[in-house]
């Protein structure tokens, strides 16, 4: 029996803009009007920073409902087939990034490619299916972005760089796959791990603030040709919408330093990676070099006042190298004059 009667099958994962395009170019359906699919979502400042609808996961907006009009599609089933997992994803105009091997399985199955909703969240980085991290779109994401994407590595990649080295794409993969188990493992026995790991991650993706380069993993990893974005006006918004506007490597390396920081990555994988890395002249920290490289930004005592209440309450303890971490950044804040009585997690 057909999910929505009359119109394509939603494939795995499928976002609903994804799905809607396929219908618009399907044969058999002629309710729906492409020109709809073609006009840019509505946008408007908000400060420095665009934010734009949400047409994904927002089945209460206008467009939605105009094309719910034309299909018949029924709520209750949208909402099974088309909802989104727990997680924070990144606004629509920053949904570049997605996997070119399940793009060509789509293909090979006489079918148009279709956009995962896995590739929209803030944390996406790899496809662990088919073992590779994802690759950016060139240009802004339209509604065609799936069969834009295909064509763009039919065309043929980026020129290839010391990042895309076999053998030290497969120990980020590698670490990677640890920290998926381990995420999904704490969702069950404890979220409060996943609060403070994700919370880390988005402090070390900082987005550029007050003419810094931003957090320490986009220090460390974003490619230089990258776009650096706008300055957020606030150190707040720097913080949340950071990973949103990061790159892939930047992405991968806010992951594995905090699984290194939560000593979730065992010592000898760790050895491996860095071994790899600076084998093609990428400086990755070892164990032992991690709270040296690695900081939180320089900031006002009121940024960092934020940045106490933002990291909440959690046990210290249980994590001895992040309790060393937060110890020298306490440090290093009282030295600078900027607070005098102030630890994290407390």
């Amino acid at each position: 029996m057909a999910i929505f009667k009359g119109l394509p099958i939603p494939l795995a994962d499928e976002t609903l803009t994804s799905w809607l395009y396929r219908c618009s170019v399907n044969r058999n359906v002629s309710l729906f009007d492409r020109q709809e699919l073609e006009a840019r979502p509505d946008w408007w400042w908000s400060g420095l920073r665009l934010d734009f609808s949400e047409l994904d996961f927002d089945f209460t907006s206008s467009f939605y409902n105009s094309a719910a009009a034309s299909l018949g599609l029924d709520l209750n089933t949208v909402n099974i087939v088309f909802s989104q997992r727990p997680g924070p994803i990144v606004d629509w105009n920053s949904r570049h990034f997605f996997c070119p091997e399940c793009l060509r399985y789509d293909i090979s199955q006489w079918r148009l490619p279709s956009w995962k909703k896995n590739w929209c969240y803030n944390n996406s980085v790899c496809c662990l299916e088919h073992r590779c991290e994802l690759v950016r779109l060139r240009g802004s994401p339209k509604y065609s972005k799936a069969w834009d994407s295909f064509i763009q590595i039919c065309n043929g990649g980026p020129t290839r760089n010391s990042w895309d080295d076999e053998h030290f794409a497969i120990c980020r993969i590698s670490c990677l796959s640890r920290i998926h188990l381990w995420l999904e493992r704490s969702n069950f026995s404890n979220p409060n791990n996943i609060a403070v790991f994700t919370k880390l991650y988005n402090i070390f993706l900082q987005s550029p603030y007050r003419g810094s380069y931003g957090g320490a993993a986009r220090s460390l990893f974003q490619f230089r040709s990258s776009p650096r974005g706008l300055e957020a006006s606030v150190f707040r918004d720097s913080v949340m919408f950071g990973p949103s506007t990061a790159d892939i490597p930047s992405r991968v390396g806010s992951l594995i330093l905090v699984a290194m920081l939560l000593e979730i990555i065992p010592q000898k994988t760790v050895t491996k990676l860095v071994s790899c890395a600076r084998a093609v002249n990428i400086f990755w920290p070892t164990y032992s070099e991690l709270n040296r490289s690695i900081f939180f930004p320089s900031i006002s005592s009121m940024d960092v006042c934020f940045l106490h209440e933002y990291l909440g309450r959690f046990d210290r303890n249980r994590w001895p190298l992040l309790d060393e971490f937060l110890s020298m950044q306490e440090q290093r804040y009282r030295r600078e004059g900027v607070v005098t009585e102030l630890i994290f997690g407390t």
